[in-house]
């Protein structure tokens, strides 16, 4: 008889998961999603299929945060998750960012020995096809995920002067920027079907649909996951109709740093106070569900543009950041070159009619704790999110500092005399600690990289997960998404959230 595995969740962890968990037939997986599932790209629309621009809104659950503390600072914003197959991975910018050997080597120093570099790295391979390095020893030649770096004759002429106002300042160009240990300059890795973005949706589970041991549950909201005693044997779900049960061997919640603590939380794992407050009984009392949020803080340099035909991410930079490299820091930040909508970003700058050029700078290390929690016992309410932003002040300081850099670059040549003018921050803004300081609390947003509110552990007591993702003081209960990770990457979430994924998919597949 096949062991069934509920996966909640359908996004990054999740899909990858319940693919390959599904190779095996002597697994049975059921995947469920709250948004809908398109089963071809035929079908799928255009915001989910378009990789030069990120979706916040046509397939998302409407979440907001509190970006800064106290609460009153400013309104809560747009916190924009995937709500549909494929979750983030469908409506990302499709950037396939590797986590770093030095996110790794931290993590096994601190007990979680399963995350060395040289065990997590197989999996980077494992999942992706290079389509420009081919199968080598640094990547993949034969995994469902394509992975390519536009050549520079399809970047937008601003793109190209980027590069070279990088080497003038002394940044090193990046042959490969997710090579081990490499910085400075590079064209920028995208997960790409074509110029279809390759989520989840179209890679893994294009690959896995079909088989008879997988079913894709769209439109199926989790209310919560049921227990006998401490043992998870299912998960009650809502398709438009009412509760129904649907029983399991085994339950794995993959749906991400704001949906998987809520789960638990709602399921009776969490924070004895946030139990005893909504009423919920306790299975497992855990005060760190829904503790230590991190996500990338970003702001942006925006200029306009004379009109171009290209959009999206091309290019990167990666440096360490002066303040950094006095704190002992390595590459905590990211420029980002792009022609996309400021407003698609939720960065608060409007570009009107106009094309719009804009530097992103995203502190990748940053040293900021937000949490979220319950605000009712009731699935469909959303959790209190606080990312907590700039709440230390070494976070406001690089920032600034990166910034400041790009602003350099825009206002100077050879870029400048791509751009036709700058429309945020103003000149008087950038040259005035104070008022970039103000600026930046006012303009700070997300960089849609949530991790670490289920974190893994070495130890029982300060975590929620064991390092192979078992949830601590359970039975047949797992977490498979970025929620897991120990500290947030130095570098976009998506391919180590299907790493995640992967890796849980071998264990299961091994305890079976």
């Amino acid at each position: 008889m096949p062991v069934h595995t509920i996966v909640v969740g359908a996004g990054s962890g999740g899909g990858a998961l319940a693919a390959r968990l599904s190779e095996d037939p002597g697994h049975r997986v059921t995947l469920i999603e709250a948004g809908p599932d398109y089963a071809s790209p035929d079908v799928t629309p255009e915001d989910i299929r378009d990789a030069g621009a990120v979706s916040t809104s046509k397939h998302d659950w409407g979440l907001k945060a509190y970006f800064l503390e106290p609460p009153e600072t400013r309104e809560p914003e747009i916190y924009a998750r995937g709500r549909v197959v494929g979750g983030c991975s469908s409506v990302n910018a499709a950037v396939a960012h590797r986590g770093t050997t030095d996110d790794f080597g931290r993590w096994a120093a601190a007990g979680l020995d399963e995350w060395s570099w040289e065990k997590v790295r197989p999996y980077y391979r494992k999942l992706e096809t290079d389509l420009d390095y081919g199968e080598n020893a640094d990547h993949g030649g034969s995994g469902p995920v394509p992975v390519r770096r536009y050549p520079r004759e399809e970047w937008p002429p601003a793109a190209r002067t980027f590069e070279k106002a990088c080497l003038d300042a002394g940044f090193a160009t990046l042959e490969d920027n997710n090579a081990a240990g490499g910085t400075g300059f590079a064209a920028a890795a995208r997960n790409l079907q074509g110029d279809l973005r390759g989520s989840t949706l179209l890679t893994y589970l294009r690959q896995a649909r079909g088989r008879p041991n997988l079913a894709i549950l769209g439109g199926a909201s989790c209310r919560r996951v049921l227990f006998e005693g401490t043992t998870a044997v299912g998960v009650e779900i809502d398709r438009g109709n009412g509760p129904e049960r649907l029983d399991a061997d085994r339950v794995v919640l993959s749906a991400g740093a704001i949906h998987s603590p809520q789960l638990l939380m709602l399921s009776g794992i969490g924070p004895a106070e946030t139990l005893r407050r909504f009423g919920i009984e306790p299975v497992a009392v855990n005060e760190h569900v829904g503790r230590n949020f991190k996500d990338h803080p970003l702001a942006p340099v925006v200029a306009l543009i004379p009109a171009t035909d290209y959009h999206g991410i091309r290019a990167e930079l990666k440096y360490t950041t002066p303040r950094g490299r006095e704190m002992g820091v390595v590459d905590d930040a990211f420029v980002f070159p792009m022609v996309m909508d400021p407003e698609s970003l939720n960065l608060g700058v409007s570009a009107g009619q106009e094309e719009a050029f804009t530097l992103l700078s995203i502190l990748v290390k940053p040293r900021s704790v937000g949490w979220l929690t319950l605000r009712s016992a009731d699935c469909r309410d959303q959790p209190e999110i606080h990312a907590n932003f700039l709440a230390d002040e070494e976070d406001l300081r690089r920032l600034m500092e990166s910034v400041r850099l790009a602003y350099r670059f825009a206002t100077s040549e050879p870029l400048s005399g791509e751009l036709r003018s700058v429309l945020a921050p103003g000149e008087e803004v950038v040259h005035d600690d104070q008022a970039l300081a103000e600026w930046l609390r006012t303009v700070v947003t997300t960089g849609f990289h949530g991790t670490s509110t289920c974190r893994m552990g070495a130890d029982a007591a300060n975590s929620v997960v064991s390092q192979r993702l078992a949830v601590h003081g359970t039975r047949g209960l797992w977490v498979a998404d970025c929620s897991v990770l120990p500290d947030i990457t130095s570098a976009a979430t998506n391919l180590t959230g299907m790493v995640v994924g992967e890796r849980l998919a071998d264990w299961l597949r091994t305890a079976s």
